[in-house]
């Protein structure tokens, strides 16, 4: 497997979403890196921000289905 160089945007609203993806796994306990990466190759999607934090949210309801 060969490694792939993913170009990262300097665009401030990119990296806000960046530093948001890494803190809502580290609280959720994912592994912040993995996290990252799958956002990145979501093209910056909202739509997976949304999804993570949704996870995030119903891992921390007891009872919740994470």
């Amino acid at each position: 497997m060969s490694a792939q160089i993913l170009r990262f945007p300097a665009a401030a609203s990119v990296l806000y979403d960046v530093r948001t993806v890494r803190r809502i796994a580290e609280r959720a306990g994912l592994d912040p890196r993995a996290e990252v990466n799958h956002f990145v190759r979501s093209g910056y999607s909202r739509a997976y921000l949304a999804e993570l934090s949704e996870r995030a949210r119903l891992a921390r309801i007891p009872g919740g289905s994470a």
